[in-house]
């Protein structure tokens, strides 16, 4: 298997390690029934948050979110949307705070790309479930809260730094490889051209014996 080969599949099954991270770029909410919310992702133990927007049931947040990623194959991403204390002062707090309503992915679900390398991208308007898996509703409506955001996977720094190695690595053995053929390429040209020139010679002798014959059956 060749270099490249093998750091495809070191991408495709994530053997290179699990340093990496996903982006919850969130965008904002709508029909929640509530004034006052704000975000969390999290991922395991690991909890991110965005900050409050008032006074609108239909939040703008426009914040990324980075949270780090143990376990790519199994790791659950959480993303929760709670009400925010209705007191100016108070501070925000995702272990108390009301869950209006939250959702779940598998980070493998769309952190694997087309090409089955991990760094792929999700953009989703995604609907609220309650505690139940229920979905969540606009207080007097049967119209479903949502939250939209964007999800992208990242690898490590450290990781990325040894794919870009073993991919220099890989196109410095392509590059040597196709030397040596160029090489090998120009030896034969070498020796089509002699075999050439032994031929043109062997042709104008033929070509002068023939008509040296015709000379000589004309006397």
């Amino acid at each position: 298997m060749s270099m490249m080969d093998q750091i495809a599949r070191a991408l495709r099954d994530g053997d290179l390690g699990d340093q990496a991270s996903v982006e919850v770029h969130v965008m904002g909410c709508k029909n929640l029934p509530a004034t006052g919310s704000y975000v969390v992702a999290q991922v395991e133990k690991d909890v991110k948050q965005t900050g409050k927007v008032v006074g609108t049931n239909s939040p703008s947040f426009d914040e990324k979110l980075k949270v780090p990623v143990l376990q790519r194959r199994s790791d659950l991403l959480v993303i929760k949307v709670l009400e925010a204390p209705s007191d100016a002062g108070a501070k925000l707090d995702p272990a108390t705070d009301r869950v209006i309503g939250k959702v779940e992915l598998q980070v493998a679900s769309f952190g694997r790309a087309a090409d089955d390398t991990w760094s792929g991208t999700k953009q989703a308007t995604v609907d609220l479930l309650d505690e139940h898996g229920q979905p969540v509703y606009r207080t007097g409506t049967r119209v479903k809260s949502q939250v939209e955001v964007k999800l992208k996977f990242l690898e490590g720094a450290t990781k990325r730094a040894q794919v870009l190695e073993g991919q220099l690595d890989a196109v410095k053995q392509l590059q040597t490889m196709t030397d040596e053929r160029l090489k090998g390429k120009e030896k034969e040209v070498e020796s089509l051209r002699a075999d050439l020139d032994r031929k043109t010679e062997d042709l104008a002798h033929i070509v002068a014996e023939r008509n040296k014959m015709r000379e000589e059956l004309h006397r």
